[in-house]
């Protein structure tokens, strides 16, 4: 019962102004692949991981996880037999702790993290010291997701209203280098959404950068609303908005209906595709595929794996996939090369 309990939280737990329309077009279906393949995880070790994972990365032969675990957040796996190697930023109010860490980010050599409480971003160096400190609250006072993709610029997920009080979520593209101007901003409802824009503002989503920082995308768990953007330039250009399934609210507008299906459990990309992890059924326990699109929304393969997926990460050096999995009552960390 604990198992399947932590099980549904972790894949649950897991945001002058230039203004853009809603270009973003829609596929025939995002789940219409022109491939589908089976292929089966190899687990690495048989250590039972931390069970909610906020985030992951791989990395330069290691897995970045990000979550709680002995009063750490941080945690790093070694990529040649999954064993921790080490973890960092402790839970706290120090100078380089953080209350309610969320939002893993990494550059260089450097580490971000958003603290939802404090409502600030961190940025740390190699040795996790905090070398920068960012207000969110300069912005809003109300941020669900902020994430820092370099030194300079940020993404934030913010709280919006139509004018007849539906909330959904906006976001905007900020300068984290001191000046904290709203580079742009993005508060359309797309097309796809337009009949419900609630299905925006679910907090559980997910949100991946490319490495290039030239795109972003995100996906909600619920239903599955998937939208990719270009922000290659000074602006949020939406390049497609679509769903895997309908996002269902119960009649009395209270919450997701009992009836909605599964989306996204997981999301990954490189430069040029997107691994999206997902059910697309009432359980949480068939979020075994994964789907590849490019940054257009094209949909290319489906990936039939072995295993329930709970986050999911891409080492573009490698050509693998890298995810926390549900398996056999435990949660571990498995590889699956694609190449």
């Amino acid at each position: 019962m604990w198992k399947h309990s932590i099980f549904t939280a972790a894949l649950i737990a897991g945001v002058a102004l230039s203004s853009c329309k809603d270009n973003a077009r829609q596929c025939d279906s995002p789940l219409d692949f022109a491939d589908t393949v089976k292929m089966s995880w190899t687990v690495l070790d048989d250590q039972d991981i931390l069970p909610v994972v906020d985030g992951i990365f791989a990395k330069d032969s290691v897995v970045w996880i990000s979550g709680k675990l002995d009063g750490k957040f941080v945690h790093r796996y070694s990529q040649a037999d999954g064993h921790m190697i080490d973890s960092h930023v402790s839970i706290g109010q120090g100078p380089d702790e953080m209350i309610y860490p969320c939002c893993l980010s990494l550059f260089g050599d450097t580490t971000a993290l958003f603290d939802m409480r404090a409502r600030e971003i961190k940025m740390y160096d190699r040795d996790f010291e905090c070398v920068n400190r960012i207000p969110t609250a300069d912005w809003s006072r109300a941020v669900w997701e902020a994430w820092a993709l370099s030194p300079t610029r940020g993404l934030l997920k913010l709280p919006a209203q139509t004018d007849d009080g539906k909330g959904y979520s906006m976001w905007q593209y900020v300068d984290l280098g001191g000046n904290n101007d709203i580079i742009a901003s993005y508060d359309t409802i797309p097309q796809c959404v337009a009949h419900e824009p609630r299905a925006l503002s679910v907090l559980s989503s997910l949100t991946v950068t490319s490495p290039d920082r030239r795109h972003y995308a995100v996906g909600t768990t619920s239903g599955g609303v998937f939208q990719t953007f270009d922000i290659s330039g000074d602006d949020i250009v939406p390049i497609i908005s679509d769903f895997l399934f309908f996002v269902e609210f119960d009649e009395a507008g209270n919450g997701i209906a009992e009836t909605c299906q599964v989306g996204f459990s997981g999301l990954a990309s490189d430069n040029e595709r997107l691994f999206g992890s997902y059910s697309g059924s009432l359980s949480l326990e068939d979020a075994t595929k994964i789907g590849v699109w490019n940054w257009d929304g094209t949909p290319e393969r489906l990936i039939q794996t072995d295993a329930i997926i709970l986050k999911l990460a891409f080492d573009a050096d490698t050509q693998t996939l890298w995810g926390v999995l549900f398996d056999k009552g435990e949660f571990r960390l498995a590889k699956l090369p694609l190449e």
